[in-house]
């Protein structure tokens, strides 16, 4: 019987061991200072699609080499103590601000000419033909005969090849759609900020 008892617990230890080296192999080994900004694991969360990590909070102090106390601004600055494994280190997204300063005034065609931008003529029915003709490489294509046809076809049928859409009521048309039931989108995982907007 205390062969059987010492073979159990040399069995046992043999896996502690065992077990201790594959998790040690796939830990990631965190370690705070004092100060350092957290995020904390949620032990429990009110449904699936709320987060996971609440924060940031600051670390107060270290108790020991796994656990540390930590004062969550979002709780009335309680503090709390937490393991290592419940702690990930919270890095802050820098502010990103879109400035534009023009010292002098300039009117839309100086600025599309600047930044790329055409802006549409006062006339939808005004057209560059010559411009039509670089950028489909209709010289590659056609002969010049043809290139002035299409010019004279176009200057006769200004309307027809407006640059302002239009409507008709000469003609209709069914849109067919492959099932009439609405189309629905699962909830999506919001942020602890925009949860809070959105009680707010």
């Amino acid at each position: 019987m205390r062969r059987c008892q010492d073979l159990a617990v040399e069995r046992m230890t043999e896996v502690q061991v065992k077990r201790k080296t594959w998790y040690d192999k796939n830990a990631v080994r965190r370690k705070f200072q004092v100060g350092d900004q957290v995020l904390v694991l949620a032990t429990s969360k009110p449904n699936k699609m709320a987060v996971q990590w609440t924060g940031p909070g600051v670390i107060e102090s270290q108790l020991s080499d796994t656990n540390y106390i930590v004062k969550m601004a979002n709780k009335n600055d309680k503090t709390q103590i937490y393991h290592v494994n419940l702690l990930k280190p919270y890095h802050q997204r820098p502010e990103k601000i879109n400035l534009l300063i023009s010292e002098r005034k300039e009117t839309p065609e100086a600025e599309s000419d600047e930044l790329g931008i055409s802006y549409p003529t006062a006339d939808p029915n005004v057209y560059d033909f010559e411009e039509i003709i670089r950028d489909s490489a209709l010289e590659e294509r056609l002969s010049f005969l043809e290139i002035e046809e299409l010019r004279k076809l176009l200057g006769r049928h200004q309307k027809v090849f407006s640059n302002e859409p239009g409507k008709t009521h000469l003609v209709e048309h069914d849109i067919e759609l492959i099932s009439n039931n609405p189309i629905r989108s699962k909830p999506y995982r919001t942020s602890q900020r925009q949860t809070e907007i959105l009680k707010a």
